[in-house]
């Protein structure tokens, strides 16, 4: 029977440091796993490519950007944002040729976002389902 790939997703080590993730990894022996690409989080990114650069996978994919990208701004600002966002991703995609890749467009979350008005609307869903 042909096995499926399972990708362990890092973000169970997003507040790990690098050498924390390495250690982790090497006591597990994990093989396979999912990262996530925020190239406006330049902290993580800066970690994440060194553990790239500091372990064997097997394979690996890439999920994002999402946290701080959305496509659906449009200030000038947030567009190059996503634009650079989306040109990182792939460059880091074809340096390390993952498996697969799933990028997303619009799941950012803004401070603002979460009115006092959509709290109201989805009680009275809630209320009503």
């Amino acid at each position: 029977m042909k096995r499926n790939k399972v990708h362990i997703s890092d973000l169970i080590l997003y507040k790990n440091s690098a050498e924390e993730i390495l250690n982790f990894l090497k006591k597990y022996s994990v093989k396979n796993l999912e990262l996530f690409i925020e190239p406006l989080d330049e902290e993580y990114m800066k970690k994440m490519l060194y553990v790239l650069e500091h372990y064997t996978f097997k394979s690996v994919s890439f999920h994002g950007p999402f946290r701080k990208c959305n496509i659906s701004m449009l200030t000038e600002l947030d567009w190059k944002k996503v634009v650079y966002s989306y040109e990182e991703s792939f460059k880091i995609a074809q340096k390390y040729s993952p498996s697969f890749m799933v990028l997303h467009t619009n799941e950012a979350m803004t401070k603002n976002s979460i009115t006092e008005e959509l709290k109201l609307e989805i009680k009275k869903e809630s209320i009503t389902s």
